[in-house]
């Protein structure tokens, strides 16, 4: 692997364009996550599966969190917004778990728990795919911003030397 495409999938600094996200991340994403459901098929219909666990997609996912936050963050720094913004559903969810833990104990009715943690799933859900709708098809802040130089230019710059 090129010291170039390592710093892509690791990096958190710098910004990456919607052609460079969607065809080195997304569909290299989609394609592993696709293999690896295979190999896990092919094991559970060979009775070679370890209690029922998807381990090549286990592995798989573990392999691309850090790229995942990483490309995402970089994604983010195109539109001139911070990298962090894409936590903001994990909150929602960290928020839900407390209620869900806390809320029965004090004694407020099981009802309303569910009801709060409806809206704040529901909330989290509307954020990511916003979130979604954002990275995949929003252009990105034209020239340079706090982040970096802007990446369609830098490919003018490669294409011309």
């Amino acid at each position: 692997m090129s010291n170039n495409l390592l710093q892509f999938y690791t990096s958190f600094k710098g910004r990456v364009n919607r052609r460079d996200f969607i065809l080195k991340f997304f569909l290299v994403s989609v394609l592993g996550s696709l293999i690896a459901r295979g190999l896990d098929i092919f094991l559970k219909y060979n009775g070679l599966s370890l209690y029922g666990i998807n381990i090549f997609s286990s592995i798989w996912t573990l392999i691309f969190i850090v790229p995942g936050f990483a490309v995402t963050c970089k994604r983010m720094h195109d539109f001139n917004y911070s990298g962090w913004w894409q936590m903001a559903p994990q909150i929602f969810l960290i928020i839900m778990l407390i209620v869900l833990y806390i809320f029965p104990k004090i004694g407020i009715d099981m009802s309303l728990v569910m009801l709060i943690c409806m809206i704040l799933g529901g909330i989290a859900c509307i954020w990511v795919l916003s979130l979604m709708l954002m990275v995949f098809f929003r252009k990105g802040t034209n020239g340079s911003n706090q982040y970096g130089p802007d990446p369609l230019k830098m490919i003018t710059i490669e294409k011309t030397i």
